[in-house]
């Protein structure tokens, strides 16, 4: 496992980018909008702003022997603080109303 560590952890990062691209692409699609440079840049900024927050919350790390509990809570913690970037962002540049 332990040579194969560095690939997983690429592996699962690229996954979850591609899960949330996919996420909000699908959220989009069922609303009846096209995909728009705005909506491109939401994309990359939910990415940038999940792997920032995982990073700040330690999320990639080894979770051998440690609670299922403390990884939901870091989970939830990351994903609060992307919502509240991503908030943030579209009331700073006054676009709140297009999304």
């Amino acid at each position: 496992m332990r040579p194969f560590n560095s690939r997983i952890a690429i592996f699962s990062k690229v996954v979850d980018a591609v899960t949330i691209g996919f996420s909000l692409w699908l959220v989009i699609a069922i609303s009846g909008r096209d995909l728009s440079t705005e909506f491109n840049f939401v994309i990359v900024c939910a990415i940038g702003l999940f792997y920032f927050f995982a990073r700040v919350y330690n999320l990639y790390r080894s979770w051998r022997g440690c609670a299922m509990r403390e990884e939901a809570t870091r989970l939830w913690l990351v994903w609060f603080g992307v919502t509240l970037g991503l908030l943030s962002l579209a009331y700073i540049t006054k676009t709140s109303e297009e999304y």
